[in-house]
């Protein structure tokens, strides 16, 4: 597990690194908030938890808090001498997972860590599982089902049903699916999309005979999650 850590202290970033890394925690440590908002950027999916002191340089930690939150779901935990209540509802309002009040004991905080992450488990393993539409989805599995019957698809079928199930209800342009399933390098018939849209859709239609992926005139294609 990788810990983004930013806290302008050494003397205590040096004390909580020690007893993270004696967790088995990967931790990059940065001491302005704008280098640890660029760190994240280059990894947003590098990090499996954010621990943030409130005041740094370049960005204070509520600030970087709240940038993350944007663009991210990763747990957040901020480190803070202020503890008035307003500060917590605040941090909290503003995207703060755990609110920890300095002078803390670290017992405490590796607890809160790993409270935050068994709970990030249990979400990880409910997206995981995919109900929408009459289908079932294992994302680890790679398997689709209709009322209990396997639907055999290949890999770049499987791709693509699940960019579209991902995105139910909102038109995607064929560009997109090309991007994002086949990739950006991809250089084989330009009309790829369509002809996997209709090996779905047959495989689909097999077992599930209302139309679950739509031709959005003009966009592209969308996945009808309302069709029952």
């Amino acid at each position: 597990m990788r810990i983004l850590y930013v806290e302008d202290d050494e003397s205590v970033a040096d004390f909580v690194i020690n007893e993270l890394q004696f967790e088995n925690y990967g931790v990059n440590w940065y001491q302005r908030g704008d280098d640890g908002y660029q760190a994240f950027l280059n990894e947003p999916d590098g990090f499996d938890l954010v621990l943030l002191d409130w005041m740094l340089p370049g960005l204070s930690g509520f600030d970087l808090c709240r940038q993350i939150r944007r663009i991210s779901s990763v747990p957040i935990i901020l480190l803070t001498a202020r503890d008035f209540l307003s500060d917590r509802v605040s941090a909290l309002d503003n995207g703060a997972d755990d609110y920890v009040s300095k002078p803390f004991e670290i017992a405490e905080l590796l607890a809160r860590i790993r409270a935050l992450m068994r709970r990030q488990t249990t979400k990880t393993a409910q997206r995981d599982q995919i109900s929408i539409g009459g289908l079932q989805i294992n994302r680890f599995e790679y398997s689709v089902h209709y009322m209990n019957q396997r639907i055999d698809l290949s890999l770049t079928e499987f791709k693509l049903l699940l960019y579209l199930v991902d995105h139910a209800g909102v038109g995607v342009s064929r560009d997109e699916l090309l991007d994002k399933v086949w990739g950006f390098e991809y250089t084989g018939e330009t009309n790829v999309v369509d002809v996997y849209i209709s090996y779905l859709r047959r495989k689909l239609n097999a077992v599930q005979p209302n139309a679950l992926i739509e031709t959005i005139r003009g966009v592209g294609y969308r996945f009808d999650e309302e069709t029952d």
